[in-house]
């Protein structure tokens, strides 16, 4: 359930900074593909992001792991 969330929202980052071709061409030749060095480029930028697209998918995942916690604990 939060990786699926965690993908859905890295995969939606990297889109808005590159074309489906772009990802296509990374995916497939890796370090090969003329759309490389765009990618790096555009790292900070999906990594602002993730802070906060990301912040409450890390907080439910907190959460829910203490709440089992607290329900396993004698």
């Amino acid at each position: 359930m939060y990786i699926e969330r965690w993908e859905e929202a890295l995969s939606d980052a990297y889109a808005k900074q590159l074309s489906t071709e772009e990802l296509n061409s990374v995916a497939d030749l890796g370090v090969k593909s003329p759309h490389y060095q765009k990618l790096l480029s555009v790292q900070a930028a999906v990594g602002q992001e993730m802070r906060q697209t990301g912040k409450p998918i890390v907080e439910d995942l907190v959460a829910a792991a203490f709440k089992n916690a607290i329900a396993d604990a004698p």
